[in-house]
């Protein structure tokens, strides 16, 4: 017998990395071939774990793109710091392992007084924590999610900001997991607009945007109109996005967003996240950048993410020496007619902050997201759903004292 011995090394030194990245498991075996198994892993996943949660996001439906690798990694180091770690649950069945549910955490301090939890990974640019699942059988995967997380014995409290209830694999989540024991709490209801399929109406003409606003945009349009030539652009090629990218950076600089010092351009870390985002999805086909034009010159402009028939309007900037045009209303309808009517189209979401106006004027729709909080005891969840409640209470309280002076 001849032994590759190059070949062996390799292997035990996989083997080797792949143990130090994994912090937790458990495995469960079904009566026949299927084994599941729920690992903790570190942010330095090997190739083949990455490779598996990849194909995952391909049949997730796209409910969350913000928990896709692409955006994951360009966010690791940078909005996440130091400690991004994955749940991910496989099932294997044979030879063949698939990747079945997976969420992205990061440690965090939590409420006042600050104690450790788990926070799944949603930030400021990826508002939504509603973790990646297949799509074929979501019922089963989040029963065996939530036994195996019974198993891994965490010792950190789980909580999610901007949960979706919404969504149907929020509430099987939710059901697994009060099942299997953990006690979860669902507060902080926030509401933010959405876009549904439209039925459109008798004529056949769009009957999301009701005609006293969709007749404003259209004088507005007008007004603007007499200050010069009024277009509309779309930029889907690679090459073509990352240049509307960087003008969409100067546009949102010279805003108010520029003058506060809270654009992406003026924060390196973020403008590296949001550089290395929109170029890796532009690679993938899933960003496109709208563009509205007064001679050329852009006047607002939306950068689109969109992933398996979900769209999601990420950033929109316009330039404020227009403001009585309403440039980014007047796009973000261009925007919306388009969308709606792609054969592909199941759902956008505004991503905007919760009681942002203009959007809910826009859009009609409205979705609920929670915090949901799952802890081992009825007393911990209580108590850090207590001390969340508090800070967030003490910042709006902040945000008064400031807003008076």
């Amino acid at each position: 017998m001849i032994f590759d011995h190059d070949a062996m090394t390799s292997r035990r030194d996989a083997e080797k990395a792949a143990s130090r990245t994994v912090r937790r498991s458990a495995t469960q075996e079904t009566i026949g071939s299927s084994l599941w198994q729920l690992e903790l892993r570190n942010d330095s996943a090997d190739e083949d774990t990455q490779t598996l949660v990849e194909r995952l996001a391909e049949v997730s439906g796209g409910g969350n793109l913000f928990f896709e690798p692409v955006l994951v990694n360009a966010a690791a180091g940078r909005i996440s710091g130091a400690g991004l770690s994955h749940l991910t649950l496989f099932e294997q069945i044979g030879e063949e392992r698939t990747a079945k549910l997976a969420i992205p955490f990061i440690p965090a301090k939590a409420g006042f007084p600050a104690i450790p939890v788990l926070q799944a990974f949603s930030h400021p640019f990826a508002p939504l924590s509603l973790p990646l699942a297949e799509q074929s059988d979501m019922e089963e995967t989040a029963d065996k999610f939530a036994s195996l997380l019974l198993r891994l014995q965490l010792n950190e409290t789980l909580v999610f900001e901007d949960f979706p209830t919404d969504e149907p694999l929020a509430n099987l989540l939710v059901n697994a997991l009060a099942a299997a024991g953990f006690s979860v709490r669902i507060v902080s209801p926030k509401m933010r607009a959405v876009l549904h399929p439209d039925p459109g109406n008798r004529d056949g003409e769009p009957s999301w945007l009701n005609a006293k606003r969709r007749r404003e945009n259209s004088r507005l349009y007008r007004k603007l109109s007499e200050l010069g030539k009024v277009e509309f652009e779309k930029a889907e090629k690679f090459w073509d996005v990352l240049v509307r990218f960087e003008e969409f950076l100067l546009l949102e600089t010279r805003s108010w967003k520029g003058r506060g010092g809270t654009s992406i351009h003026t924060i390196k870390r973020d403008a590296a996240f949001a550089r290395q985002s929109v170029c890796d999805m532009a690679r993938q086909g899933k960003c496109e950048i709208y563009s509205m034009r007064l001679d050329n010159k852009a006047v607002a402009s939306t950068i689109l993410f969109k992933s398996s028939g979900n769209y999601f309007p990420w950033k929109t900037a316009f330039d404020s020496s227009y403001a009585a045009y309403s440039p980014g209303s007047q796009l973000m309808l261009r925007l919306s007619d388009d969308i709606i009517a792609r054969p592909d189209f199941k759902r956008a979401d505004s991503l905007a902050k919760f009681g942002n106006s203009w959007m809910t004027a826009l859009w009609p729709d409205q979705t609920a997201y929670h915090r949901l909080i799952m802890a081992g005891t009825g007393v911990e969840a209580e108590d850090i759903s207590r001390r969340l409640q508090l800070l967030d209470t003490s910042r709006q309280m902040l945000k008064k004292i400031f807003r008076r002076d």
